[in-house]
């Protein structure tokens, strides 16, 4: 079983050749997308008599190469973040910062952990009282298929396995949630989870209380159970992490600006709920890392794309997103 949920704390800056990559890949992205772009994109839409027609003359690519950068650049990002708020950012802060920056670039690192381990997980209450974290399959190419290399891919296999063993029909009935009580059970010797779920208001903690699979008809996705005895139906509950977070909980309608100024719907094959992305918590000891999120409440159910965000603001005004995760609820993959 390769199970490993120590997880290892990067305890200083990365090296100054890692910053100097990072520092280079910066100058050559600044360059392909030109200073001039960011501000430009929206102001420079012709006319045009559809949205096929009008993409056809925005400068995709630019927008593309603003919007989805490497994971490498923003680890730089972080790196430069702890070293400019360095005495702001209390322990768990930057423990939390030193890991999202170590998942970033170590990526394969990770991919044998359970969703609740990593730095960051989404919450999700899609139905009434299924309020989870929910993961993705990570699908990569192997031979002639693609496979999930997920760690809870290898639980389902394992308790599908178990029950062929017993002569029993393995249950992923498509479109049907799935859970599988025994599993947290067998893995977890010493008790369920406990994980601090972050809403628009503060933070609770609680408990991972079961284990579920979802085959759906478009996507699939894994789900772990939150007991929520503990919460309201009032709470709007947006992400899970390990860490107990310094956050002050406030919004800011100047990076919701920046954020939606951001978006040209036109140049994305599906639609989205991007321009619906609010900012609701800032990290204590900086002024540019926001929480975000795009939803509904109390269930998530009714925009295309749901989602958690965290970003940063740079200097230039650009908004970069350092980690981010939404529910396809339009179905884009059916398409």
């Amino acid at each position: 079983m390769k199970y490993a949920f120590l997880l290892l704390f990067l305890l200083g800056f990365i090296t100054t050749s890692c910053q100097k990559n990072a520092a280079n890949e910066i100058q050559k992205e600044n360059a392909a997308i030109g200073d001039s772009t960011a501000l430009s994109i929206k102001q420079a839409r012709p006319a045009a008599t559809s949205n096929n027609e009008l993409a056809k003359q925005i400068d995709c690519e630019a927008y593309f190469k603003l919007n989805y950068v490497s994971d490498s650049l923003k680890a730089f990002y972080i790196a430069q973040l702890i070293a400019q708020h360095n005495s702001a950012l209390s322990l768990n802060t930057k423990q939390f910062l030193l890991q999202l920056q170590d998942e970033l670039l170590n990526p394969m690192k990770y991919s044998d952990q359970l969703a609740f381990t990593k730095v960051l997980a989404p919450v999700f209450n899609l139905e009434a009282n299924q309020l989870s974290i929910i993961t993705f399959p990570n699908y990569v190419q192997a031979q002639d298929s693609f496979q999930d290399i997920s760690a809870e891919s290898d639980l389902v296999k394992l308790t599908s396995s178990a029950k062929q063993n017993n002569n029993e029909e393995p249950s992923l009935e498509k479109g049907k949630l799935i859970y599988y009580p025994q599993i947290l059970d067998s893995i977890l010797k010493a008790g369920k989870p406990l994980v601090y779920v972050y809403s628009t208001k503060g933070v609770k903690s609680t408990c991972i209380k079961d284990f579920g699979f979802n085959a759906g008809e478009c996507s699939e996705s894994y789900h772990y159970l939150l007991d929520t005895r503990n919460f309201t139906t009032q709470d709007k509950n947006l992400f899970a992490s390990k860490y107990k977070l310094d956050l002050i909980f406030e919004n800011n309608p100047e990076i919701d600006r920046l954020m939606r100024n951001q978006v040209v719907k036109e140049c994305e094959d599906c639609p989205s709920s991007s321009h619906l992305v609010k900012t609701f918590a800032r990290l204590k000891g900086t002024d540019n890392v926001y929480f975000t999120y795009a939803d509904t409440f109390p269930l998530n159910n009714e925009l295309d794309t749901p989602s958690r965000g965290l970003i940063l603001r740079t200097k230039e005004n650009k908004i970069v997103n350092l980690w981010y995760k939404e529910v396809d609820l339009f179905g884009c993959s059916c398409l």
